[in-house]
């Protein structure tokens, strides 16, 4: 990881490419797993997972939640204390409980440079 605070916890089966490059906001969750949806199978211990995906240069503001089977676009920026449900597509600002596009993120937004 680029950079993880001391009290972090990732769960087994987290896979990333080029791990040097993730920073993680504070108090972010990733949520793959989710128990079964039918009371019987609950009841069984039945638990499921399906990915997520995070795309290049997208910032997670602190506090934001993502749900399984959720793909954000890159290049995106996630507001803080967001609960995202539904995917979110390349260059949007999002946020909100549930997260929601405000607008595409644009060139006019640049204010700074190295």
């Amino acid at each position: 990881m680029g950079h993880i605070g001391e009290s972090a916890f990732i769960e087994s089966n987290f896979r990333c490419e080029f791990g040097f490059n993730v920073y993680i906001g504070p108090r972010v969750g990733i949520y793959t797993g989710d128990h079964a949806e039918a009371p019987v199978e609950r009841a069984d211990g039945g638990v499921y997972a399906k990915p997520v995906t995070i795309g290049d240069k997208v910032w997670l503001c602190g506090n934001v939640k993502i749900a399984q089977n959720i793909t954000v676009g890159e290049n995106s920026i996630i507001g803080m204390g967001s609960v995202v449900l539904n995917d979110v597509p390349p260059n949007a600002l999002a946020a909100g409980n549930p997260c929601k596009v405000i607008r595409p993120i644009k060139e006019s937004d640049i204010k700074w440079q190295k």
